[in-house]
């Protein structure tokens, strides 16, 4: 008896594949859809942001530095993150000096930061075209 089990284990076995892929999900991004525009005024079909994962970040040292003030609250240090380096940066937070007194210098930390990452598709056309994109999540994604 224990022999046939085996046996009709291993058989069925043979049929079930060995890993099974992750599934494929798509996001809300844009649908497919007619798009008018001229080189001179693009057109765009932008898709919805989509979470994609986060980003854990350690600040450095910020060391900020003042001249001789009134009050602590006439200069406000605006400490920012920027992925790529553009304008389109993220305020962390403010900080205003602790001390009047001219040449000071603050050091001042941030906590660990963690920075949800969002992704979407913009589609562009200088034409009158059809388009649109999706975004697609999983472990077996391609191209």
């Amino acid at each position: 008896m224990k022999q046939i089990f085996q046996i009709t284990v291993l058989a069925l076995a043979a049929f079930l594949p060995l890993s099974s892929p992750a599934q494929i999900t798509f996001s809300n991004s844009p649908q497919y859809a007619a798009i008018s525009g001229t080189p001179s005024a693009p057109a765009t079909n932008a898709g919805a942001w989509v979470l994609i994962g986060n980003a854990s970040i350690l600040p450095p040292v910020y060391s900020l530095s003042h001249g001789a003030l009134a009050n602590t609250a006439d200069i406000t240090n605006i400490i920012q993150f920027s992925f790529g380096g553009t304008n389109s940066a993220i305020t962390i937070t403010n900080v205003s000096p602790a001390r009047t007194n001219a040449n000071d210098a603050d050091a001042y930390s941030l906590a660990s930061q963690s920075l949800t990452v969002y992704s979407r598709v913009l589609v562009v056309a200088t034409n009158s075209v059809s388009g649109g994109a999706q975004i697609v999540k999983g472990i077996n994604a391609v191209q």
